[in-house]
């Protein structure tokens, strides 16, 4: 098992400093991810999804965080998107709510925020309920049975 990366935090006092391991991340990234409107789930694929199964505690399924080699963040997060959403919008809205969660929360903006869309929610066809049947009150004078 290899040791939890961590992102070190700059902070104004001196007294020590402060790590962020890079799950934290990848839990801020899910969150914002599945906040957005439109966001149905987030997916690693097959083989993530049979891992997550396996490990518990890390990182949710379908949010990577890896560094470049200045150490700079790159988060990647894979979606299902609901059907018929504009799918632009949608994944540059969450780019932003990404990159702007992650600074608040860490103070380090990450160097990308990459929105990988691999699948679509289609809603199945709603079942129609069976009609009720139609009740007719008999007019005045008319016998009943």
């Amino acid at each position: 098992m290899c040791a939890e990366r961590k992102v070190t935090v700059q902070s104004e006092e001196t007294i020590g400093k402060i790590d962020v391991a890079e799950s934290v991340v990848a839990l801020i990234a899910f969150k914002e991810a599945m906040e957005v409107e439109g966001v149905v789930g987030t997916t690693g694929g097959i083989v993530d999804d049979i891992a997550s199964l396996v490990r518990k505690g890390d990182t949710p399924k379908g949010v990577k965080v890896a560094r470049d080699e200045e150490g700079k963040l790159m988060i990647d997060v894979s979606i299902i998107v609901e059907y018929g959403r504009d799918i632009r919008q949608l994944a540059s809205s969450l780019q932003v709510r990404v990159m702007d969660e992650v600074e608040k929360m860490t103070g380090s903006r990450p160097k990308s925020v990459n929105i990988n869309l691999v699948n679509l929610h289609i809603p199945s066809a709603r079942k129609k309920e069976p009609s009720e049947p139609e009740v007719v009150f008999p007019a005045e004078g008319e016998p009943t049975s």
